[in-house]
Order: structure tokens, then sequence, then C-alpha cells
């Protein structure tokens, strides 16, 4: 597995493993690690632990383009924790709202 992981992680565009853009990596890791803690079924640690992961080893190996698909997947598993989330408030607000007003 890490021969293999070698062989696609690779130093290349820098500029997205220094200055700025490794502090934006790191922000991005802590909202990772927010989704980590989030309460939910068994399993659902799963998503955030490979998008921390897939930006730690870009960061790692001075990999711009593994770090960018870590952001990307960070970006898609908040929208589809609010999605779910969205959903699943449209479906209790009925039951809940006479209980709110």
């Amino acid at each position: 597995v890490l021969r293999r992981l070698k062989r696609l992680i690779k130093p290349r565009m820098g500029f997205m493993t220094t200055g700025a853009a490794k502090r934006l990596a790191g922000v991005t890791m802590l909202i990772g690690a927010i989704a980590f803690g989030l309460p939910g079924p068994p399993g659902n640690n799963i998503p955030p632990a490979i998008c921390i992961t897939i930006l730690a080893l870009g960061l790692l190996e001075r990999d711009g383009l593994t770090v960018i698909i870590g952001h990307v997947l960070t970006i898609a598993l908040w929208l589809t924790i609010i999605v779910v989330i969205a959903f699943f408030w449209h479906l209790i607000e009925p039951y809940l709202s006479p209980i709110l007003d």
C-alpha cells in the first residue's frame, strides 16, 4: 500500500504546501476535526478521518494536488452534513412545531 501511495503522492505544486496555503490546510483540518466530533451512527467518523489523512499526507509529502483534493473532500463532507441535517430537520419539524410554538 505504501509503495502505491509513494507513486501517487510526490512533490508538486509546492505553493499549496507553504506559507498561507499551509495555514489554510491547518484550518481545513480543524474543520474536519469538528466534523469528526459530531454525534452520529457508528462509522460516521470515517469520512472526516479520510479528509484529514489526505490533507496530512499532502503536507508531509509536499504534494499540492493531494492537499487540493483534501480541501475538496472536506467541502464535500460539510455539504453532505448540511444536506443530511436539513433533510432530517424537514422530517421532524412538523412534530416539533407544536412544542416550539
